[in-house]
């Protein structure tokens, strides 16, 4: 493309050049040929888009437009490949404003080819044909090399009703990390040169210098780059049952591993049995110290070369989890025979009952038990002030159930269609559906179907009937609202019926009620409960209404502490939301008062412990949960820290987890305001932990999210007014001038926060700075000089670094004036420099000036020479 003049437009999957009359299109790229966007770092303007050849454009706003087309390109990414990825973003030192067509090839050693079908424990795959069959079943090598490899895992069939038993076990993510992190710790560590060391810092006593090491070889030894959803894409239409994934790309210092997890489940003819394969792919090695002699450009190719590899990788692995079949056949009349009658039992769950509905158009025949409630109570609400609202929903109803209603009428007896008070009808239904047996115990037995309508009932009622027109929730909502007193105790006499309180070990027939009666038996009884219901109640506040927002605050403290010790992911994901968005509208509104502030404190130690576990997802929620509460009273910082809690925080700093750092150290930080907290992080070695977070990356294209490093420098600087003499201060101004130089430039699409980086290690240093002599000289020897010569180039500062090294060099000259003019010497135009600093109103920038002119007239009095004391 010539140089030339074009309106650009980001279409929804394409770039389009327009020429400057708007008469045509003169040219267009489509995003599934971009392969990375640079961003030159010479001129604010320019950039360049990779395709096979290389586009060079000048935009007058360029980051804008960059921001467009990353939004527009992942968008087209994720309807095209069901896959969520952003668009790969470099950095280069170029200036010119013309085309450079560059050849960017895609390594094609791994796409998917020619294969061929291998079967493994009743499914068929498709590996390509340059893997061979290994010693191991499921096991495939490269014929290239032996390190790239395929590993397939086929587990036995298990029973449905076991997910929600199995707790964490039954998240995707949670086993597909889980099972990463398993695989990992039998990776093969590199041993340090000093084994004698190694074995020291596993005594119970270590030094400083031991402890320090220990951190470092404690931290994960691979980078978590990619943990998301995955959907199965091929033979969905046949396949009767139902599929659910999560994929995860790991890289280690050697060797990048993909894995996908599916799980497959509603397995026929019974439709009571999951099973998860394992795909894991194996790169080829590589030497993470190879150093390769190479000019900017190649290196920049290189980069996208390696991007483009590292894709196809995880296409090459994603098509062969698609191409699995199972070989597993039954006829459709059998299945669907084997269906009706186990919805007819009342033993499918929510999830089962929407796929045969979905996939067959199987109702069970009590179907007509939840339309009849549902058309009740809609009929009932009718009378309040949203009428219109709710004759429109009846009319839905009778309109999408009308076939349904004809096939199970028989099941519909006059009683049922005669009664209009809904609380009735719950034991109408139980006494027309239940069948007696001379045999076994009736009471049991009973008891064992009302437990099975209810649960049926909650799941027709919270959308499985109307959808999102009318839940579970809008019930919940209706309770907090001006509605007729005989309609609001139907509400709460159907919660109760649904929550379905009832004794574990004892046979009790259940009775409606109070719910709060109820719930006052549920924290201290072996009791069982509806979980879909508890935490719907949960979810949209039932209980603090009811309950923390009243004179039951210790009730509602130990239902939450009792929920979150449930071994249901999803309930306890639940209740941690809950406390996290509470504690943020009551921040808005009146905060938390003594009465709530005494009933989140038993809470917040369960959720310091829930915090310390190994789960990602509940982790990061807990640290959430916590922080708010730190936010809303003092009181929790003392407690969360107490006992053991700094070492709990503390440890947390050991993950490679973006986000889950993030929100951790922000927790450490604000308990820090407390200076015997201070005290007690650093008695966990709170110091070493940071500075394993300041040092470069071992692993090849990890990246600690710009404000993780902004945040442990604020943190730091809190550690060093508390050390009287900071350890490894060498060490310290090495890593802080690593930071600065060369780190928090690569943040170069986030200039604000590259520069709060920057204006963070700048006030660290002039807190060092204080600590000895010794250390003012070396940032003087080693670091001053480089901020020198930046102050001549104000382009690339910010008001704020400005300030902060005119605040370092402040506190450099104080009892060593006669530097300033060893700064002269490197910067010959730093008084004209500080003067136009003082005319922007940088502050101390007038006071510097004074100084240096000062020194300098009374050298130039005492025909003093000029040459540099110290050399540089």
């Amino acid at each position: 493309m010539d140089d030339k003049q074009f309106f650009l437009v980001v279409a929804s999957d394409k770039v389009f050049f327009i020429g400057d009359k708007f008469e045509k299109v003169e040219s267009q790229i489509d995003f599934k040929s971009i392969k990375g966007i640079i961003v030159s770092t010479k001129n604010h303007y320019l950039f360049q888009i990779h395709t096979e050849t290389v586009v060079t454009l000048f935009a007058l706003n360029r980051y804008l437009f960059i921001q467009s087309i990353r939004n527009s390109w992942k968008t087209d990414y994720i309807y095209k490949n069901f896959q969520f990825r952003d668009i790969p973003l470099y950095k280069k030192d170029f200036n010119q404003h013309t085309s450079i067509k560059l050849p960017v090839t895609p390594n094609t050693a791994y796409i998917l080819g020619h294969e061929r079908r291998i079967k493994l424990k009743g499914y068929s795959f498709a590996i390509p044909l340059q893997f061979t069959i290994g010693f191991q079943d499921g096991v495939f090598h490269h014929e290239a090399s032996q390190n790239c490899k395929i590993a397939i895992q086929v587990a036995d069939e298990l029973p449905i009703n076991l997910l929600p038993q199995i707790g964490e076990r039954a998240s995707l993510q949670y086993y597909a990390e889980n099972f990463l992190s398993t695989l990992m710790s039998g990776q093969p560590k590199q041993m340090s040169d000093d084994s004698e060391s190694d074995v020291q810092s596993q005594s119970s006593n270590y030094s400083e210098k031991d402890f320090s090491s220990k951190v470092a070889d404690e931290s994960l030894n691979f980078w978590l780059i990619r943990s998301s959803k995955y959907n199965k894409r091929f033979d969905l239409m046949n396949d009767k049952s139902e599929w659910q994934g999560w994929e995860i790309h790991a890289r280690t210092s050697h060797q990048d591993i993909f894995i996908i997890l599916l799980r497959r489940i509603f397995l026929p003819p019974m439709i009571d049995t999951y099973q998860e394969i394992l795909f894991i792919f194996y790169s080829d090695y590589y030497d993470p110290h190879e150093k390769i002699e190479m000019n900017d450009d190649e290196l920049l190719l290189q980069t996208i070369q390696f991007n483009v590899e590292e894709q196809n990788h995880f296409s090459f692995l994603r098509g062969i989890a698609d191409s699995a079949v199972a070989l597993d056949y039954i006829e459709q009349k059998d299945y669907i025979l084997f269906m009706q009658m186990k919805a007819n039992a009342l033993l499918l769950d929510k999830d089962s009952l929407d796929f045969i509905r979905r996939k067959f158009n199987i109702y069970s025949q009590y179907v007509v038990y939840g339309i009849k409630y549902l058309d009740c109570l809609l009929k009932q609400l009718e009378h309040s002030h949203e009428k219109e609202k709710y004759e429109i929903l009846v009319q839905e109803l009778d309109s999408r159930y009308k076939e349904v209603k004809t096939r199970f009428v028989d099941f519909l007896p006059d009683s049922i269609l005669n009664e209009q008070h809904p609380t009735e009808l719950f034991q109408l239904f139980e006494i027309t559906s239940f069948v007696k047996d001379k045999y076994g115990n009736e009471l049991e037995r009973k008891v064992i179907w009302q437990q099975k309508l209810s649960k049926f009932l909650g799941i027709c009622i919270d959308g499985f009937l109307l959808g999102n027109q009318f839940q579970l929730k809008d019930i919940i909502n209706l309770t907090r609202q001006k509605v007729n007193s005989d309609i609001k105790k139907n509400l709460y006499e159907l919660l109760d019926y649904l929550l379905f309180i009832t004794p574990e070990q004892q046979v009790k027939e259940f009775r409606v009620g109070s719910i709060i009666k109820h719930l006052e038996e549920l924290p201290y009884q072996k009791l069982s409960y509806n979980e879909d219901v508890m935490k719907c109640l949960i979810d949209n506040n039932f209980l603090s209404n009811e309950l923390l927002l009243t004179d039951r605050q210790n009730l509602y403290s130990a239902i939450i502490i009792y929920v979150l010790q449930s071994p249901n992911l999803e309930m306890q994901l639940s209740v941690i939301r809950h406390i996290i968005n509470f504690n943020a509208q009551i921040k808005q509104t009146t905060g938390l008062n003594e009465q709530m502030v005494q009933a989140f404190k038993p809470i917040s130690l369960q959720l310091l412990q829930i915090f310390s576990q190994n789960n990602r997802s509940l982790s990061t929620l807990a640290c959430a949960a916590l922080f708010n509460l730190c936010t809303n009273s003092r009181e929790f910082k003392y407690l969360i820290v107490a006992n053991d809690g700094a070492d709990h925080l503390v440890k947390k700093l050991n993950n490679k987890d973006n986000y889950l750092l993030h929100l951790t150290l922000k927790l450490i930080y604000s308990t820090m305001s407390i200076t015997q907290n201070v005290e007690r992080l650093q008695s966990s070695h709170l110091t070493d932990y940071l500075y394993s977070i300041l040092e470069p990356p071992s692993i090849r294209g990890f990246q600690y999210d710009v404000n993780i490093l902004t945040m442990t420098c604020q943190i730091m600087n809190i550690c060093l007014m508390t050390e009287q003499d900071p350890k490894s201060s060498d060490h310290l101004l090495a890593l802080l001038y690593n930071i600065y130089k060369d780190v928090a430039d690569q943040y170069f699409l986030e200039f604000e926060e590259s520069a709060m980086l920057k204006s963070e290690v700048l006030y660290l240093l002039t807190k060092l700075t204080q600590k000895s002599q010794e250390v003012k000289r070396k940032i003087n020897q080693e670091i001053v000089p480089f901020l020198l010569k930046q102050m001549g180039k104000p382009k690339y500062l910010s008001k704020q670094i400005e300030e902060k090294i005119v605040m370092l060099l402040c506190s450099l000259l104080k009892e060593n004036r006669e530097w300033s003019l060893l700064w002269l010497d490197i910067q010959p135009k730093l008084l004209e420099i500080l003067g136009g600093y003082h005319q922007q109103d940088i502050q101390s920038s007038n006071y510097l000036l004074t100084q240096i002119e000062s020194f300098k007239e009374e050298m130039r009095d005492n025909n003093q020479a000029t040459s540099p004391i110290f050399k540089y």
